[in-house]
């Protein structure tokens, strides 16, 4: 057994664990314009540059200092 195949399953549930609490705090801890844009349109800007420059089998990777920046 590797590194990533221990580091893969961590490393997607901390995503899905930070989109989750990306949503929750959104919705719940701010007024009605801005839970909208923090709790729905944030989640989704961020799933799809993950899906398109980050994800490890996406067909456009982007550059490595790109992915470096939208990792941290």
């Amino acid at each position: 057994m590797n590194l990533f195949t221990l580091n893969a399953p961590i490393r997607f549930l901390i995503e899905i664990t930070t989109t989750i609490l990306i949503i929750t705090i959104g919705l719940t801890k701010y007024s009605l314009p801005l839970n909208i844009l923090i709790g729905i349109l944030l989640p989704i800007i961020f799933i799809s540059l993950w899906g398109f420059f980050i994800a490890p089998h996406s067909p456009k990777q982007g550059p490595a200092i790109l992915r470096i920046l939208l990792n941290s």
